[in-house]
């Protein structure tokens, strides 16, 4: 090998090189492994050193402290906003008027029922109302209920949820057994609540006729109204039902209907049934 001098010397100065640390830590009195931390190495950190924090962190001269979790009724579990309540907020009914009071309501009744169709106005308000309609075959005829078609009663109360439901019948029974009659208005009234548990249901007494026609008929004359009126009260305060008698309206003040409303003794002349419809909505429970 040319140069045998020169390759010895080269491998002394690195063996020296390396080996300084330890040897300048022995006479210092540090053990050896010291020596070859970054303490030796220029530019570092003094041996033992916390290191530097990160920017923006706990700790560092420059932190940005960590938002602190909210309190109060708007802050959920560990700060986090509480969560949104499952419903949405109830919308309040709008107030009852005149021009409201009768949406989603049903009368069920007779001629003098449908004339209060036929001549008042009677808002969104159902008729299942015919003449000669009576307590022995209302749930057997099928009638024309606005745009729905012809429907039996119990079709009707299945297709539409009522808010409250008026019943006047009773009058085209009167030549019937009363207690047989009354028996059969019970079931009607059981079956409607029944049928429509949410609904108010409002019973109505039955009209008077007139003197006339009073003191010249033996079976629909207002003695018989009366008696079976009786017993719509009876059936109210045992069901814990409103009861509205319509003949405080137009009575002429001796349990007679008063000629001036009418032309036939039995029914309102036309113009009186919106005066019935105001009546009804002024008289509301």
């Amino acid at each position: 090998m040319k140069y045998p001098f020169l390759s010895m010397l080269g491998l002394s100065l690195c063996v020296a090189l390396v080996f300084a640390p330890a040897r300048r830590a022995f006479f210092e009195g540090r053990p050896a492994q010291e020596a070859f931390t970054q303490s030796g190495i220029a530019g570092s950190p003094d041996a033992g050193s916390e290191p530097a924090p990160l920017p923006g962190t706990a700790g560092g001269a420059n932190a940005t402290p960590l938002p602190e979790p909210e309190d109060g009724p708007e802050a959920g579990a560990a700060g986090r906003p509480a969560p949104l309540p499952d419903t949405a907020p109830e919308v309040p009914e709008p107030p009852v008027t005149r021009d409201n009071y009768f949406d989603r309501t049903l009368f069920i009744g007779d001629s003098r029922t449908a004339g209060l169709f036929e001549y008042a106005d009677m808002g969104g308000a159902d008729a299942f109302a015919d003449s000669g309609m009576n307590l022995y075959k209302v749930f057997q005829v099928r009638l024309q209920v606005g745009d729905l078609g012809e429907l039996t009663l119990e079709e009707l109360l299945m297709e539409r949820q009522y808010g409250r439901i008026y019943l006047m019948l009773g009058i085209n029974e009167l030549g019937y057994n009363q207690e047989r009659t009354a028996e059969k208005y019970r079931e009607l009234v059981g079956y409607l609540r029944q049928a429509q548990p949410e609904a108010e249901l409002i019973l109505e007494t039955n009209m008077h006729v007139s003197r006339k026609k009073s003191d010249g008929d033996a079976i629909y004359n207002n003695r018989n109204i009366d008696a079976f009126n009786d017993c719509i009260r009876a059936v109210a305060l045992e069901e814990g039902l409103a009861c509205i008698d319509v003949n405080e309206r137009f009575d002429d003040g001796e349990g007679n209907l008063g000629e001036e409303y009418t032309s036939d003794d039995a029914h309102l002349l036309g113009k009186y049934y919106a005066d019935w419809a105001d009546w009804i909505y002024e008289n509301r429970e």
